[in-house]
């Protein structure tokens, strides 16, 4: 009656299956009601990821290094462990602090290769590179952020570093670093727009070297609502009239949407997204991010590491210009759509496809008559079509009354 369901479920330990699923079904037969549940198994097994702040380990210069762990499930755990070099020599420690995610610094020695362990499981880190810049960003007090810049090489070298958000350029700064005179700044959030700015580090040929994003969080530029709370009880289907008030928007008019929910029955759930965090979190970070209302509580400093844990390691990313320069860039794993496509199979009635069939396409709206040829596997393709609301097409083979044509959603 609490909607909760008490019992036991005894799963073989050899069960390689991430989920279970149980279906619960109701005995009256005149109710045919039934509902599905996913039920986690095995846990305990762990998986390790590190990213090198910027994207690449550097010898020879300390390295700050995020993890993230999570279980057959994808969903974040608490780790502890160190990181060793190929002597098995201890060379630092991690520890995760929110939902599997942690950080850690070392300087890597050229040429060497490390592992982190974890109770007896060994995970590799990346190798590093001989030289190289390294970015370093961390959350400071007052909403601001130390940005530090370190290279590995004795002689000074050029660099510029460009920060944009949603495609607008927000901060840049020029200079020189070496070794011994690493370069920092402070960055100011209440100057910055709401979101992720995307940091780069040029070179002097201006080439890229390394990246990372970081979040913003300007209070100061998000709406201050207020709501008309003097109304405790309405009655019944009583019409309620409340009053909005914003407070620090520029504008005279401002577009609003509005929720009313049964706090006995819509319980708040920190795994659930929002407003905020769907436009300027979610969406601009790949994969599934855990409880995103978490970042979005408070500005405390627990919250803020927190949020750059989130940066460092699931917004992570880097150059690869090896391929670039060789001439070979990535191929598309779609090719770009400048018209309509439609794709289809022609199969025999058992299912079986038809090679060199010849299939015809006619649009009964502008008479438009195209031939195709079905290649080894029964398919089709159709390309450069200029089509437009309501056309009828017709698809047809000679061999109509034996064949069939399926038509593909996707090409």
């Amino acid at each position: 009656g609490q909607g909760r369901i008490k019992g036991e479920l005894n799963i073989p330990f050899t069960e390689n299956s991430p989920y279970i699923e149980l279906i619960a079904q109701t005995k009256d037969k005149r109710y045919n009601a039934s509902r599905s549940f996913h039920i986690p198994v095995n846990r305990t097994e762990k998986q390790l990821s590190f990213f090198p702040e910027g994207g690449h380990l550097v010898a020879g210069v300390p390295n700050r290094v995020g993890f993230k762990a999570i279980n057959r499930q994808g969903l974040g755990i608490s780790v502890k462990g160190k990181i060793v070099d190929a002597k098995d020599k201890e060379v630092a420690t991690f520890e995760s602090t929110h939902l599997g995610m942690g950080s850690f610094k070392f300087t890597p020695k050229s040429g060497k290769e490390y592992s982190a362990i974890i109770e007896d499981k060994r995970f590799e880190l990346p190798k590093s590179l001989s030289k190289g810049f390294v970015l370093n960003i961390q959350p400071s007090p007052q909403n601001r952020s130390i940005l530090l810049l370190k290279s590995s090489s004795r002689k000074r070298k050029k660099f510029t570093i460009i920060a944009h958000c949603r495609g607008k350029a927000v901060f840049t700064i020029s200079g020189e670093v070496n070794k011994k005179n690493p370069f920092t700044t402070m960055l100011y959030h209440n100057q910055f727009p709401s979101g992720i700015l995307t940091i780069t580090v040029f070179d002097g040929k201006f080439k890229p070297q390394c990246e990372r994003i970081i979040f913003s969080s300007n209070p100061q530029k998000e709406l201050q609502i207020e709501v008309d709370t003097t109304l405790n009880v309405a009655a019944p289907h009583e019409k309620v009239t409340l009053d909005f008030k914003v407070k620090n928007s520029k504008q005279s008019n401002a577009n609003l949407s509005v929720v009313v929910v049964d706090e006995q029955l819509v319980k708040e759930n920190p795994q659930h997204t929002h407003i905020l965090s769907q436009l300027l979190l979610t969406s601009d970070i790949k994969g599934y991010i855990e409880q995103p209302n978490y970042y979005f509580k408070d500005n405390k400093t627990e919250t803020r590491n927190a949020l750059d844990l989130l940066m460092l390691t699931q917004g992570w990313r880097r150059f690869t210009w090896q391929n670039i320069i060789a001439n070979k860039p990535n191929k598309l794993r779609q090719q770009i759509e400048k018209s309509l496509k439609v794709s289809g199979i022609v199969t025999k009635p058992n299912g079986k496809p038809v090679a060199n069939a010849t299939v015809t396409l006619l649009s009964l709206n502008t008479k438009l008559l195209k031939v195709a040829q079905t290649n080894q596997k029964g398919k089709f393709t159709f390309t450069n079509l200029h089509l437009y609301k309501d056309d009828r097409l017709v698809f047809n083979n000679m061999f109509a009354t034996f064949y069939f044509i399926k038509l593909l959603i996707a090409p």
